[in-house]
């Protein structure tokens, strides 16, 4: 967090735990609306891209850039950067293998990033934002897959196995209802 200190998007360190958790500032912000078309304006985007930017350019990526994670203030309607569980800090002097899970991260925030303007500015984005768009990493692709193929599915297969189990605990719970027998 030192590394962040002094930029406008990022909440101030108050404090450090024992246990290694911070205590950051209090904002007085809002989360991103869900909404398509809310009032973000393309300037706020703008803004955001920059910080996002100047976060970059001081060796941290976020890794966790969505909705949830980018509030909006109050007073002047500017982004802010919260939950930095997932961030990478560049190492000093790291060659080219010790920084590339950093470099992954930054690619994962500039398509977020490119995400969240089509998503709120639909039509709006540069040449730049669709390449970010269309150059997602591997593994980004590959989770998106597992996601799709196999995550969702099993998942759903666990809910209805569990209702099953509810509804047999119930039934011996309650008593299940007869039914009639045919001749």
């Amino acid at each position: 967090m030192a590394r962040l200190s002094g930029m406008p998007s990022v909440p101030r360190l108050v404090a450090v735990c024992e246990d290694g958790g911070y205590v950051m500032e209090r904002l007085d912000a809002d989360r991103m609306p869900h909404l398509r078309h809310s009032a973000l304006s393309p300037a706020f985007f703008d803004e955001l891209l920059g910080e996002i930017q100047a976060m970059h350019a001081r060796g941290v990526a976020h890794g966790d850039l969505r909705r949830k994670n980018i509030l909006v203030s109050a007073a002047d309607q500017r982004p802010k950067l919260i939950d930095y569980g997932t961030a990478i800090l560049l190492p000093a002097g790291a060659g080219w293998l010790r920084s590339y899970p950093w470099r992954q991260a930054r690619r994962i925030d500039l398509l977020h990033y490119a995400k969240l303007k089509q998503y709120y500015l639909p039509g709006s984005l540069d040449e730049r934002e669709r390449r970010w768009l269309a150059d997602a990493p591997w593994h980004y692709r590959i989770g998106g897959l597992w996601r799709e193929r196999f995550y969702r599915p099993l998942k759903w297969r666990n809910i209805r196995k569990a209702f099953r189990k509810l509804r047999a605990r119930l039934a011996r719970l309650f008593g299940a209802p007869k039914r009639p027998k045919s001749d």
